[in-house]
């Protein structure tokens, strides 16, 4: 068993780690460090089947003390950083959200994104600022109520729920890392979160 003297440091979460300590398996490193030995079990070269108590780095893996079983895939960077994601929770979260807004969330994703592209070309927001996953997962964040049959309404009801929002408490889609954070592989940084909400805002003001 690895220990945080012999070269992990977690950051932001647990999602990230720096330092590859000299001759470890990395991946496998990383996901026992993590979780403990006997909670996580491998699935493939990227792929592992994490099993998480409350108190384990991450609130969305579990409430009361139930232990739930959470399939992440871990990312290595040539930088020797590690990334731990969770494509199934996301795609699953999105998808029940589709479903509670009466199938308006997925177009309105689709507007969002749109708007993105058109911003970035008329010079409102720099390119690479508003990645799909991170409006994916900013929309995620506006209650149900919010989503309407005409598009002007769900924007302004949900753009002023998520300006009203501490911007700390946002997740991303899959319910487990948080939205905004700084120095983070996996969330927002909180400059790049506030040039695209007052971008969008100027944008649709224009508009």
């Amino acid at each position: 068993m690895l220990s945080v003297g012999q070269g992990l440091r977690e950051t932001c979460r647990g999602q990230t780690t720096d330092c590859c300590p000299q001759g470890a398996p990395l991946r496998s490193a990383f996901a026992i460090y993590r979780h403990g030995e006997d909670n996580v079990s491998k699935l493939g070269d990227d792929k592992f089947c994490i099993l998480s108590l409350d108190g384990g780095g991450a609130k969305g893996f579990s409430t009361l003390g139930v232990l739930l079983e959470v399939e992440a895939i871990v990312f290595e960077t040539n930088t020797c950083r590690r990334i731990v994601n969770y494509p199934r929770q996301h795609s699953e979260n999105l998808t029940t959200k589709h479903q509670a807004t009466q199938c308006r969330f997925k177009p309105t994703v689709r507007v969002f994104k749109s708007m993105r592209n058109k911003m970035i070309s008329d010079r409102y927001l720099a390119k690479g600022l508003a990645p799909s996953y991170f409006i994916e997962g900013l929309l995620s964040n506006a209650p149900n109520i919010c989503f309407s049959q005409r598009f002007q309404d769900t924007y302004d009801r949900s753009m002023a729920y998520l300006k009203a929002a501490t911007r700390d408490q946002l997740e991303c889609a899959n319910g487990i890392h948080y939205l905004v954070r700084d120095y983070s592989d996996v969330a927002w940084s909180n400059a790049d979160f506030t040039s695209y909400m007052n971008a969008v805002d100027a944008y649709w003001k224009a508009n």
